[in-house]
């Protein structure tokens, strides 16, 4: 096997490196607000909040609940704390049983259950609101109890 020359060698790393800085240069893609896009990530934030990856689950809110969620530090520490007990004590489940788009709003039709003190679960129908916002749905408004359309800003 010949040895591969410093030239050789010297573009390879050149091109690697071009590569891996044309990655890290890309902006995330755009996404079209189309129903199997929402399902996925009505999907992946349900999954990060059951799994508690808090921090994940965050990321996909909308601006204005990012903004507002937690006053402080203090207290998005306090309210991760509060949602891993309501995970280990009420074992929550949900079930997309369907979604409406309207522009760049949705809503999720949800079932979701828990289990109660006495162990039996209760199970009801929640509604997400979501919105279409930088390129990608994000959960707005959670849990809601009926499917009234979005707050006011």
């Amino acid at each position: 096997m010949k040895p591969v020359s410093n030239t050789f060698l010297l573009l390879g790393l050149v091109l690697l490196a071009l590569g891996l800085w044309d990655c890290e240069q890309k902006e995330p893609t755009p996404h079209e607000p189309t129903e199997a896009r929402l399902r996925e990530r009505i999907s992946a934030t349900r999954a990060h909040f059951l799994k508690g990856e808090f921090d994940a689950f965050v990321e996909m809110r909308s601006e204005r609940m990012r903004r507002t969620m937690f006053e402080s530090d203090e207290e998005k520490e306090r309210g991760f704390k509060e949602w891993n007990m309501f995970l280990s004590q009420h074992k929550p489940t949900f079930e997309l049983l369907g979604v409406e788009i309207n522009g760049n709003k949705a809503t999720a039709r949800m079932r979701g259950s828990i289990v109660r003190e006495d162990g039996s679960r209760s199970t009801s129908t929640l509604y997400d609101l979501w919105v279409f916002e930088n390129g990608d749905w994000f959960l707005d408004t959670a849990d809601r109890t009926s499917p009234e359309y979005f707050p006011k800003d």
